[in-house]
């Protein structure tokens, strides 16, 4: 289980294999969305998102989360359409 949740309003949360996952918009690329994860310190890039009409077109894994079996990739992108349909909707293009 996560600690009380102490990022902005415009920032997703979720466990996954008890890691916690941050989803929230891009600020170098209009309609994408960056994925981090929570590290000791400081978030640890995982991807971006890169949307059109709330639906994931593409998705640019980080080293070394470009290396890990596409079920893991497939597992993470379906939490993110989960827990963060609302944002999906609000960054994407038209």
């Amino acid at each position: 289980m996560t600690d009380a949740k102490t990022t902005p309003e415009s920032v997703v949360e979720f466990d996954y294999a008890s890691d916690t996952y941050m989803v929230s918009p891009d600020p170098d690329h209009g309609g994408a969305l960056r994925l981090t994860m929570r590290g000791q310190t400081m978030p640890i890039a995982v991807a971006t998102l890169l949307l059109r009409r709330g639906t994931i077109l593409a998705s640019q894994w980080e080293t070394p989360f470009c290396g890990r079996p596409n079920t893991w990739r497939e597992a993470i992108l379906s939490q993110v359409r989960t827990h963060a349909a609302a944002l999906l909707a609000q960054v994407s293009k038209p």
